[in-house]
């Protein structure tokens, strides 16, 4: 474990509908601190002190690509516990009639990798390669953007 205190990092997670074909982002980016660790941590005790399946609370990630939010006219982001720990987030295409959503994240992993993280570190918590590449696409894409020709 690193004895720099991490104040924050960003994770990286794979994202898709809940109906197949439907459109959805292929990721999702959400930023980590300590105040997002003891949230979470509320909410898994909530949860198992008053038998809940689930406990939900506002949160928007930033969902990749970045059009996509736009393109959705996405509301009613929520982040969503469970008292065994998984956690994930959802949100609402106006139009769609059907949610997006994260992969499931395990929130002891998670502690785990922020505990050892380097300050600003990026976390790519998705399973599968291709979140990474269109992670990467999408920023390196802003970056260029952001430096003047």
């Amino acid at each position: 474990m690193s004895s720099q205190i991490v104040n924050s990092a960003r994770a990286v997670i794979g994202a898709s509908g809940t109906i197949d074909g439907s459109e959805a982002p292929t990721f999702a980016v959400f930023d980590i601190d300590r105040a997002f660790i003891a949230t979470v941590s509320r909410l898994i005790n909530l949860c198992n002190e008053h038998k809940l399946t689930e406990a939900r609370t506002v949160h928007y990630p930033a969902w990749g690509p970045g059009w996509i939010e736009e393109e959705l006219k996405l509301q009613n982001g929520e982040l969503v516990v469970q008292p065994n720990g998984i956690f994930r987030f959802t949100d609402y295409p106006k139009y769609g009639g059907y949610l997006i959503q994260t992969a499931d994240v395990d929130f002891n992993q998670l502690r785990s990798k922020f505990g050892s993280a380097v300050d600003g570190e990026v976390l790519f918590l998705a399973k599968e390669p291709y979140v990474r590449q269109y992670y990467e696409q999408e920023y390196e894409q802003s970056a260029r953007e952001l430096v003047p020709s």
